[in-house]
């Protein structure tokens, strides 16, 4: 098992998993973003394509089960998909026509997000959608994403306009990484909005004092960085990535400066 919510499990798929794949790719309506249902062959190449992507990833379209019943009601999961010149990871699903608008591809779409953030370390997730398939596009929206751009794709002979939503790592998330990095560096100075600060600090994190000085929206990183007594180079890759963070929270009006180190 890879992961479960509160109705479903997700695990790797297998080859015995092949009829039930099928009533899925081989259904009409199903696949009318495929323009049409796939032939046997065509759904063996399918299943053959998650296997190695297991293999080689990790991860891939994941077989949905059903808790209540054993069931295997769809796929969903995480691959790399190439989006105009660059390999994206996206959260793919695809389920069978009689568990639609039961809210279990939305549950397990979500359940691929937080994997992908948590335990994969992205820093975005996006969907890839047709333009026609408007349920697939609503379950993006419920999953947090807003569209990014659009990109037209070639498949079976036809012009296929898809659009990109996307979602970033959230900001905690990204506090969270930065702990687990700096931690041994003995300590490191950060900028974060200040409702973040006081949630740690009601949460009493064990990460040291939080100092809250007014920050001027216009101070530069690097001046910040200097300002603080770390012995971490200023071109430490690890510095540079906090840089970039700092940069996409000094837009907030009132910052603080918190300040992390061991006991």
């Amino acid at each position: 098992m890879i992961l479960q919510t509160e109705r479903l499990l997700l695990r790797e798929m297998t080859q015995e998993d092949f009829p039930a794949l099928c009533c899925i790719l081989q259904d009409e309506q199903t696949m009318y973003a495929y323009e049409g249902a796939f032939s046997d062959s065509e759904a063996q190449v399918w299943l053959d394509r998650q296997l190695e992507r297991y293999r080689q990833l990790g991860f891939g379209l994941w077989a949905v089960i059903l808790k209540q019943t054993g069931e295997m009601i769809g796929q969903c999961g995480l691959t790399m998909q190439p989006w105009k010149g660059q390999e994206l990871l996206e959260i793919g699903y695809l389920f069978n026509r009689s568990y639609w608008h039961c809210g279990y591809a939305t549950e397990a779409a979500q359940a691929c997000r937080q994997y992908a953030f948590e335990t994969l370390g992205a820093d975005e997730v996006c969907s890839i959608i047709r333009d026609t398939n408007t349920a697939s596009q609503q379950i993006a929206l419920r999953n947090g994403m807003h569209k990014a751009d659009r990109m037209v794709k070639h498949y079976r002979g036809v012009d296929m306009p898809h659009d990109r939503a996307a979602f970033h790592t959230p900001i905690l998330i990204h506090l969270t990484r930065f702990v687990k990095l700096f931690y041994s560096k003995r300590f490191i100075f950060c900028i974060f909005p200040k409702q973040i600060s006081t949630f740690l600090w009601i949460r009493q994190y064990p990460f040291g004092k939080i100092l809250l000085p007014k920050v001027d929206k216009q101070t530069q990183c690097q001046q910040i960085c200097t300002a603080s007594r770390t012995d971490v180079p200023l071109n430490h890759p690890s510095i540079q990535l906090l840089q970039q963070m700092m940069v996409q929270t000094l837009f907030l009006q009132q910052m603080v400066c918190l300040l992390l180190h061991p006991f």
